[in-house]
């Protein structure tokens, strides 16, 4: 009856609003892992040094790790330790900027709902921080 066709469309348009969602997915995990391949080739000293302290942590991190959050938002994180569910951002001077301080805190709040926390280290404290001092870091972080 009247019924069948309805459904049918709005079977179809759910296969569809599915396949769509799919695609917008799958052109999300490839273009995060491009991202995350440059931005690992072009890291930058305070990036170098902080991965060498990091290890010398023997706290299992990834470096330039890529992100979907549920807004559908691609995110990469400097680091991200998944055991603790910590992302660290190493933040040059840029990051100070009204603009960037404002999506800064949209990337924050996003990241956040997807239960990851975040710490940021601006790049000109790095050079000061010790691996010890990460660990302690990251502990009591998590702690918190």
């Amino acid at each position: 009856g009247p019924l069948a066709p309805s459904l049918g469309i709005g079977r179809g348009f759910f296969f569809m609003k599915k396949r769509k969602q799919n695609n917008i997915d799958q052109f999300l995990i490839q273009k995060g892992k491009e991202f995350s391949k440059e931005l690992v080739e072009k890291a930058t000293e305070w990036e170098l040094s902080f991965r060498e302290k990091l290890k010398k942590t023997k706290i299992p991190f990834i470096f330039q790790y890529p992100i979907i959050c549920k807004n559908k938002k691609l995110y990469i994180l400097d680091f991200y330790l998944p055991k603790h569910k910590i992302g660290i951002e190493l933040d040059g001077q840029w990051h100070y900027t009204p603009d960037m301080i404002k999506k800064d805190k949209v990337r924050t709040k996003a990241l956040k709902k997807e239960g990851i926390r975040i710490l940021r280290i601006a790049n000109c404290v790095e050079k000061n921080i010790t691996y010890e001092m990460i660990k302690d870091l990251i502990l009591g972080y998590e702690n918190n």
